[in-house]
């Protein structure tokens, strides 16, 4: 939330919201609004929210309503550990990885090194997108390919400059192998949350087409994104419409899922 505009002739201040967009290579500036919120009067009270649940609706009712609200035939889930192997709803992690390389590509089957953004920052984090499905160089599952490999611990420290490296020194050190394999446990950690929400068009778990379209959203926005976020940056897709392309490229593929029952 931002002070934007104060008009003395009526002692009031206009406040904006400015927005941004995370995916897998990173996020945006705070470039999305201005976004008109709220305005105040002079001496208004500015509420700035509390951690503590109001004394009248009580921690253990809040539960019960959420209870409520769940499926009752879905309530033991598995919760074997994510290997990438093996995928909630019977997705393909090979076939979603191809899906999302057209979605980073934009249709086109290769992306040019100088079409990569030198740096970018998750939270305050920055470094570089990689390979072929974008995955950021401060990804911890990144940072442990990378770090073991002789020269590793150097090569990590180059990806927070300016300069991009070199295809040579990408496959090198982050080989396209161990690239499909940390993009597959990305793919099997979405579905595997994905496989655990609540559709609200069905008020039932994500299945089928649906379960598709919820994990690629995450794959784009982060594990936090809202379902069927609507926000998207000029000339970008929103995280709804890049699930439901995304889908639509994993059908495309030969790409199956689990029907809902």
């Amino acid at each position: 939330m931002v002070l934007w505009e104060v008009d003395e002739t009526n002692d009031s201040a206009q406040f904006v919201l400015f927005l941004r967009y995370c995916n897998i290579g990173g996020c945006t500036p705070y470039n999305i609004g201005p976004i008109p919120f709220m305005e105040y009067k002079r001496n208004a009270m500015i509420p700035i929210g509390s951690s503590k649940l109001p004394n009248h609706v009580p921690a253990l009712k809040i539960e019960q309503k959420l209870a409520q609200k769940r499926p009752a035939s879905k309530k033991n889930l598995s919760s074997r550990e994510v290997t990438g192997k093996e995928v909630a709803g019977g997705i393909s992690p090979e076939i979603m990885a191809n899906s999302i390389i057209s979605i980073i590509n934009g249709g086109h089957s290769s992306i040019t090194q100088d079409e990569r953004s030198p740096i970018t920052c998750i939270n305050s984090n920055c470094g570089k997108v990689l390979g072929k499905f974008a995955l950021h160089s401060t990804n911890p599952m990144v940072i442990e390919s990378i770090s073991q490999k002789k020269g590793g611990e150097n090569f990590l420290e180059t990806l927070r400059q300016p300069k991009y490296p070199n295809r040579s020194e990408i496959k090198k050190f982050f080989p396209p192998s161990e690239q499909s394999a940390i993009i597959h446990k990305i793919i099997a950690q979405a579905a595997s949350q994905s496989s655990r929400e609540i559709d609200p068009i069905t008020n039932d778990y994500f299945c089928g087409d649906r379960l598709l379209q919820r994990t690629a959203q995450i794959l784009a926005g982060g594990s936090h994104t809202p379902i069927d976020y609507k926000v998207s940056n000029p000339n970008t897709l929103s995280v709804e419409k890049t699930g439901q392309k995304v889908a639509i490229y994993y059908k495309t593929y030969g790409g199956s899922v689990i029907s809902c029952t």
